[in-house]
C-alpha cells in the first residue's frame, strides 16, 4: 500500500520483509506519464530524468550529448559536500569499441576521458605527463554464460569442464597484469558495513580450481571430446575470450570465437542458438541475490536458460525473509553451493576499473560499477 501524507512524504507499506527495496528505491526514476505517452522508442529517442544532465540529442549507437540542467535539486555528491549543478556546460558521449582507439583518441587529445584501458596501455599513459590514469577495484563480473538446454552444455559435467579448463590465474598475471581478482565461480559481494551480510561470505570455496587433466576426463566421460563450439564475446572481453578458447582446445574442444556487439549477441543468447557467452555483468547493489537475476527461471538476466525449482525456491524464500535471520544467509549460501554445483554461469572474475583523462579535467573519479560520474567534474 502506498500513503501520500503530503507533497514530500510517502508511506509505503510492504506484504512481506524484502531487504532489497531500500535499495531498489534509488534506482533511476523516469517520468510514468511521459513513459506512457511516448511509449519505449519515443523515450529512446528523448528520455528524461532526474539527474544533473538532461538530453540533447544522440544515437544509442553513436553519441548522446546532454547539458546542464539549471534547476538541478539533487543532493551532495559526497559526505561533506554541498548541493550543486555541474560545474561543465555539455558532455558528448562517444561510443568507440576498440581500446586502442580509445586510447589513440585520448593521446591526440580526441577526448577528455575514457573507460575500459587495457592493462597493457596503462604503463604509457600513466609516463605522459599530461595524462592522469586512475583504477579503483571494480565490481563488473567476467563471467561465462552456458546455454543449458543446448547439447553438450545441457550436462553439467560438460560445464564443469570448462571452469577446470581455465586457468585464471594466468589470465590475470599476464593479460590483465593483475588488475583484476580471480572468483572462479564464487560469489562476488561487498556488502554494506554493519550490514547483516557482512563478513559472512568469506568462506565460500571454490572447487574449480586450474585442472585441466579433471577437465579432460569429464569431457571423455560425457563422450563429447573433439565437438565443436563457439564462445560468444562481448568487445571488451575478446582478448580473454581468446586465451579461453585456446584453454578449451586443450582439453579437447574445437572452439572458435566470435565478437559480437552487447546487444546484438544478448537476444541471439536468450533464443537458445549459441554455445557460451563471456560477458561482464554487474551488480551494484551488493546483496546476495544478484544470483537470481542470471540464473533463476524466467528471469531477465538468466541469459542460458537454466531451470532448477530448488534453487529458485532457496533465493525466493530468503529474498523475503527478515534481513536479520541468519537463516536468511544459510539459504543464500546453499543456493550458491548448489549453483556451483549445477554451474549455469561461472563467475571468472571482477577487472579494476582503470580510466583516464587529461590532466586539465579536474575531480574526476571512477565509479566502481562504471558508470560515468560527473556531478563534480570541472575543466581547468
Amino acid at each position: 500500500a502506498v500513503e501520500a501524507v503530503d507533497d514530500y512524504t510517502v508511506i509505503i507499506k510492504l506484504e512481506t520483509p524484502f531487504d532489497m527495496w531500500w535499495r531498489w528505491r534509488a534506482y533511476y526514476a523516469i517520468p510514468r506519464k511521459y513513459f506512457d505517452e511516448v511509449g519505449r522508442e519515443g523515450f529512446m529517442k528523448y528520455p528524461i530524468g532526474v539527474g544533473p544532465f538532461k538530453w540533447v540529442e544522440g544515437d544509442i549507437a553513436d553519441y548522446i550529448v546532454l547539458e546542464r540542467y539549471e534547476k538541478y535539486y539533487g543532493g551532495p555528491v559526497l559526505p561533506g559536500e554541498v548541493d550543486q549543478i555541474p560545474a561543465v556546460d555539455r558532455v558528448i558521449f562517444r561510443f568507440i569499441s576498440e581500446s586502442t582507439t580509445r586510447v589513440a583518441a585520448l593521446l591526440a587529445g580526441d577526448v577528455d576521458i575514457i573507460q575500459n584501458i587495457p592493462p597493457d596501455s596503462v604503463k604509457m599513459l600513466v609516463e605522459n605527463s599530461g595524462i592522469n590514469v586512475i583504477s579503483v577495484g571494480g565490481t563488473r563480473i567476467a563471467t561465462l554464460f552456458f546455454n543449458s538446454n543446448k547439447p553438450p552444455f545441457n550436462n553439467k559435467r560438460v560445464r564443469q569442464a570448462v571452469a577446470y579448463a581455465i586457468d585464471l590465474d594466468l589470465i590475470i598475471e599476464h593479460q590483465l597484469l593483475g588488475f583484476a581478482e580471480a572468483l572462479k565461480g564464487r560469489p562476488f559481494l561487498i556488502p554494506f558495513p554493519g550490514t547483516p551480510e557482512s563478513g559472512y561470505y568469506e568462506h565460500i570455496q571454490s572447487p574449480y580450481d586450474y585442472n585441466p587433466e579433471r577437465a579432460k576426463a569429464l569431457l571423455e566421460e560425457t563422450g563429447v571430446t573433439g565437438s565443436s563450439i563457439i564462445l560468444d564475446a562481448v568487445p571488451e572481453l575478446s582478448e580473454v575470450a581468446q586465451s579461453i578458447s585456446q584453454m578449451l582446445n586443450d582439453i579437447g574442444f574445437n572452439t572458435s570465437v566470435r565478437v559480437w556487439e552487447r546487444g546484438v549477441i544478448r537476444e541471439e543468447f536468450i533464443k537458445g542458438q549459441r554455445d557460451i557467452l563471456i560477458e561482464n555483468w554487474g551488480r551494484a547493489s551488493r546483496d546476495p541475490d544478484w544470483i537470481k537475476v542470471i540464473a533463476s527461471t524466467g528471469d531477465r538476466g538468466n541469459l542460458g536458460n537454466y531451470s532448477n525449482p530448488a534453487f529458485d525456491d532457496l533465493i525466493l524464500t530468503a529474498m523475503h525473509m527478515d534481513p536479520n535471520d541468519p537463516k536468511r544467509y544459510d539459504m543464500y549460501i546453499e543456493a550458491y553451493e548448489l549453483a556451483m554445483e549445477e554451474l549455469p554461469v561461472f563467475s571468472l572474475f571482477t577487472a579494476d576499473e582503470i580510466e583516464a583523462c587529461q590532466s586539465y579535467v579536474k575531480n574526476y573519479y571512477p565509479d566502481t560499477t562504471g558508470r560515468v560520474i560527473l556531478h563534480r567534474v570541472d575543466i581547468e
